[in-house]
């Protein structure tokens, strides 16, 4: 591919903070080696001011951190708030910890039209499993709230409230708990989960990891529509290169304090990257265990062992993590 390729989603790790030690998670390890900060405001201006109108179909606050322990997160959603005529969709990830009324007002009076609360667990036992703390009441308690709130502002955001794929969850638990707010602007799902270093053979007892039966792994669409800006403005094309290996790691690809975010989007590191992964090859050393891949639609067709990408098929825009 010689045309300039842009990202459909672009996620920001607004901070990289985290108050829960989820079993599927990289932070508990990460979190020992790196500094704890925030999103620099000036770099997110920088970084926004880039982007032509309807360029990007989602900015996603999305990154190892909670987005709520970010300390410039009224000035930050105010920055968004700014250009957000740019895009179709603004996100954020949650897990609900720190979700008091005074964060939920601050939300739903963002720009914010989508958040995800990262619930995990359908009841209490599963979350102390899970999240290694017992916080399931509390959280349930947080999200209740917003969207009660929600109701009475008659703000139009729509709400996604996630649990992992594990035995120890159920869907109609996960329903029962919010029975009373779930219509077309508000939902439950299970997340698939998928493979990465922290998840040894002991997590596995508790975690489902997706699988699919495919004779060709075809290429990750992850590298070829969207990225992952760490705290430091470093850029990673999915999310296993931000949760696991960060900066140190071959799936760094530049950083957006240097260069322009679709200059590093479309480099040499990220082109080769492509061109691997098309010739049935690993795009990075690091995808070898990594089942992300198989959650993501296969937008190609193999011919002549080599994978062609099927303009046939329409792209989907929306955030490929979660699967309705």
């Amino acid at each position: 591919m010689t045309d300039t390729i842009i990202p459909q989603i672009v996620n920001i790790e607004l901070t990289n903070r985290c108050n829960l030690a989820c079993i599927f998670c990289d932070h508990p390890t990460l979190q020992k080696k790196m500094v704890l900060t925030d999103f620099d405001t000036g770099l997110l201006k920088k970084l926004l001011g880039s982007f032509k109108p309807k360029e990007i179909y989602e900015i996603g606050l999305v990154g190892l951190g909670e987005p709520l322990l970010d300390k410039k997160l009224y000035d930050h959603l105010d920055v968004i708030g700014a250009y957000s005529n740019l895009f179709k969709r603004i996100s954020m990830n949650s897990n609900g910890v720190t979700l008091s009324l005074k964060a939920s007002e601050l939300i739903l009076d963002s720009c914010i039209n989508l958040i995800t609360f990262s619930l995990n667990a359908t009841n209490r036992n599963s979350y102390k499993k899970l999240m290694k703390k017992d916080l399931f009441d509390i959280v349930v308690k947080n999200i209740r709230n917003f969207l009660e709130l929600r109701k009475n502002k008659r703000k139009k955001i729509n709400v996604s409230i996630q649990f992992m794929s594990s035995r120890l969850n159920k869907q109609k638990e996960m329903e029962e708990l919010f029975s009373e707010y779930l219509d077309a602007d508000t939902l439950v799902y299970n997340r698939y989960v998928f493979n990465k270093p922290v998840i040894n053979n002991s997590k596995k007892q508790l975690i489902d990891i997706n699988r699919i039966e495919t004779l060709e792994r075809h290429p990750c669409w992850s590298i070829y529509s969207r990225v992952y800006i760490d705290v430091k403005g470093n850029v990673y094309p999915c999310t296993i290169g931000n949760d696991s290996y960060r900066e140190t790691s071959s799936m760094n690809l530049g950083n957006i304090n240097k260069n322009d975010l679709i200059d590093i989007f479309n480099s040499e590191p990220i082109k080769n990257a492509r061109e691997k992964s098309e010739k049935c090859d690993l795009a990075f050393q690091e995808c070898m265990d990594c089942t992300l891949w198989e959650l993501f639609p296969n937008n190609f067709k193999l011919q002549y062992g080599r994978w062609k990408q099927n303009n046939d098929i329409i792209i989907r825009k929306k955030n490929m993590n979660r699967l309705d």
